[in-house]
């Protein structure tokens, strides 16, 4: 559920097969709200003591209210 004027952090640790954290050539990170309208976020940042990547986004006042989806696909090399 996503509230009105907050700040979400959406997070993502991006691994090999094997557990090894691995640098992404290139995140697309999409979040769409209650109602099916798609915001492209990014850049992401990364967190440089655990690797984990993140974005945040502020919700305004005038958002819906509702279950948003979150959908954050990463390239590395040609997988």
């Amino acid at each position: 559920m996503v509230l009105r004027n907050t700040t979400i952090r959406l997070n993502r640790l991006v691994t090999d097969r094997d557990g090894n954290l691995v640098t992404p050539d290139s995140h697309v990170i999409t979040l769409t709200d209650a109602i099916g309208t798609p915001t492209t976020l990014g850049p992401p940042s990364q967190d440089p003591v655990t690797g984990e990547y993140y974005v945040k986004y502020l919700v305004g006042a005038a958002a819906l209210v509702g279950t948003w989806k979150a959908v954050w696909t990463v390239v590395v090399g040609t997988d």
